[in-house]
């Protein structure tokens, strides 16, 4: 079982909920740690992404809603720091990229088009192989993003049931158009789609309340977000049918979905999954 890491600010500022969720890894003897240095919770998206036995890239994380905002740029990281006192040394690459815009299964990834717009500067086609051979990948997809979340990630959107099965946000009733390019674009690409119940805030679209794809999912258990929300429960039971051989164990993350990420946003694994 691949150990996870959280940043250490998750402790420091939000202590309720980083001990909620320390419970449930220690009931499922899931192994953690700790990522010093850090100066935001988001670990996913500036850790480097791994892509094989001691091999990480390391992207640029300059992201947009970052470098736009002046109060968030004391929070990018000193990744020479972090990366020294874990001891890993990745290929660094100039290309803009979060962790949290990665989803992989085997040698297939999926992305949002955000990646577009924070590589402007690299004709797109250049940019899809550059990604392929950084990530030694030999499929990506690119799905369009949804407009309502800044970010521009994927990983709150889309997961890997299998190597050729997807679930995806219901958007049925929010944005019938997204959820017709997503499908199209996904089917395209050989991969069949399951719709996911999504129940977004109704009025904080900043808020990743309701994205139960935003889950941390080990070989044996799959942590989901809950948000004391009617639709709780339904979630959770379609995640029980859809994934039967694995433990669902929610955990109350009301904390930090305000904030706009959830359990994946949070976690980091140094060795490489396909999940």
């Amino acid at each position: 079982m691949s150990q996870i890491y959280f940043a250490n600010t998750l402790s420091n500022k939000y202590p309720e909920f980083f001990h909620r969720l320390e419970a449930a890894l220690q009931k499922h003897s899931v192994p953690f740690a700790l990522i010093p240095h850090s100066k935001d919770i988001w670990a996913r998206d500036y850790m480097p992404i791994a892509v094989g036995e001691g091999e990480w890239v390391q992207f640029t994380y300059t992201p947009d809603y970052i470098m736009q905002a002046p109060k968030l740029i004391p929070t990018l990281p000193d990744m020479e720091a972090i990366c020294a006192s874990l001891g890993i040394s990745p290929l660094k690459s100039n290309i803009v990229l979060d962790g949290g815009n990665v989803i992989r299964y085997g040698n297939t990834l999926v992305m949002t088009d955000k990646v577009y717009m924070e590589n402007k500067d690299i004709e797109r086609e250049a940019l899809q192989q550059q990604l392929k051979v950084l990530l030694k990948a030999e499929q990506l997809v690119i799905v369009p993003y949804d407009l309502y979340d800044y970010t521009g990630h994927i990983d709150g959107m889309l997961r890997f049931v299998d190597a050729n099965t997807v679930l995806v946000n219901d958007y049925s009733r929010l944005n019938i158009t997204l959820q017709i390019r997503l499908r199209n674009t996904l089917r395209s690409n050989g991969l069949q789609c399951k719709e996911m119940i999504y129940a977004p805030h109704p009025t904080n679209y900043d808020s990743a309340q309701g994205a139960y794809l935003n889950y941390l999912q080990t070989d044996m258990v799959i942590f989901v977000p809950i948000f004391n929300i009617p639709e709780d429960e339904p979630a959770l039971t379609q995640l029980r049918s859809i994934f039967p051989h694995h433990i669902i164990e929610p955990i109350d993350c009301r904390e930090i979905a305000p904030l706009g990420g959830l359990l994946n946003c949070i976690c980091w694994e140094m060795s490489m999954i396909n999940f």
